[in-house]
């Protein structure tokens, strides 16, 4: 989900045929896909099963702010609100690995 937000954002990525024709005015112009976070929701549900209510919890505090990232992203549009988003997504990454080691009792590096 993250390559596919980043790529979509630098314009790393193919467009999007559905949208070569549109118009740039468009709201829906140069979008991700409607369910371009699917796969990862799916592994987020299940982590919620067996996960620890910490790591849960960070985890889809992790996704939320992926999905916020992705959302409004635009293709090949690399702005500052862009990187903005980036860093509060990594701050809830690093908030989600440090959970991880913790549940896993594996010391801070």
């Amino acid at each position: 989900m993250i390559f596919l937000i980043y790529n979509h954002g630098m314009g790393l990525s193919d467009e999007p045929e559905d949208q070569v024709d549109d118009e740039p005015g468009d709201d829906e112009f140069g979008t991700l896909p409607f369910d371009f976070q699917l796969t990862t929701f799916r592994k987020l549900q299940h982590l919620r099963l067996y996960a620890a209510p910490l790591v849960a919890h960070a985890a889809t505090e992790a996704y939320n702010a992926a999905w916020r990232w992705g959302q409004p992203t635009r293709y090949g549009q690399d702005d500052d609100r862009f990187y903005e988003r980036q860093a509060a997504y990594d701050e809830k990454e690093s908030a989600l690995l440090n959970a991880i080691r913790s549940d896993l009792r594996i010391p801070a590096a």
